[in-house]
């Protein structure tokens, strides 16, 4: 299933996966660790699902906002919310394969793009498309699957409300399936798995010379939250990585 059907039939779903500890005080921690100050800058978000972080780089300052999705759900949502909040996002209907040259930004964030590539070729239009909306100096940021995690390695997660199942044999573009809670739900959906040097090979033939993978971290505020045991194992075996390239 493509993963514009995935996210049509699950949008609202999703939205309240928002809520996760794990992607609050971790995943958006992160994030924006590495997107650092951003007033002035332009900023194209690509997979920008229902605009939750395109409505957050335009009220830190962003100068311009461009949001791209491929759900006509997930932008439906995301037009509802500039409408009842104008913020000056333009939100577009699209696949990032497909979308129409938009100009060029300083800053492209792709928060769980890449993976999403149905195939090494794909993987390789998808960087392409990225470097070619960057601006001189400008800088790709985004959260992609861990690379570095086994087959074996993927189980653990249900006390954070998710399970992944890889499939196998691990081999480029095979699908990890996601299980995730969401209200009193579960919502499902399917992402590729790359290895690191796939990833490489398709960043640095789209131009990028510098790529970097972080490690997760964790919000000092997240102590108040949970014990440190709660979010160790999540830590230690991180589902995703971040990541953040330079042409």
């Amino acid at each position: 299933m493509s993963a514009l059907a995935q996210y049509d039939a699950i949008a609202e779903q999703y939205r309240r996966t928002r809520a996760s500890p794990v992607r609050r005080y971790i995943e958006a921690y992160t994030l924006w660790r590495l997107l650092g100050d951003v007033r002035g800058l332009s900023v194209l978000d690509l997979g920008c699902g229902e605009g939750h972080y395109a409505r957050q780089l335009a009220a830190a300052g962003a100068a311009r906002v461009t949001g791209v999705d491929a759900s006509p759900a997930m932008i439906e949502l995301a037009r509802a919310s500039e409408a009842a909040e104008p913020l000056g996002i333009d939100y577009r209907c699209s696949s990032v394969q497909a979308m129409p040259e938009l100009g060029h930004f300083d800053l492209v964030l792709g928060a769980y793009l890449l993976h999403y590539a149905e195939d090494v070729a794909d993987l390789g239009l998808l960087c392409q498309r990225v470097a070619g909306h960057l601006a001189p100096g400008g800088r790709f940021v985004g959260l992609n699957e861990n690379p570095d995690q086994s087959a074996d390695g993927c189980a653990g997660y249900a006390q954070y409300g998710f399970s992944k199942r890889p499939a196998r044999p691990r081999r480029e573009g095979a699908a990890i399936t996601y299980a995730m809670a969401s209200g009193r739900g579960m919502i499902r959906f399917d992402v590729r798995w790359y290895s690191r040097d796939c990833y490489a090979q398709a960043l640095a033939a789209a131009g990028f010379r510098e790529v970097n993978w972080h490690q997760l971290l964790l919000d000092p505020a997240a102590a108040a939250v949970r014990p440190a045991d709660y979010w160790r194992e999540y830590l230690e075996n991180p589902p995703v990585l971040a990541l953040e390239c330079r042409p």
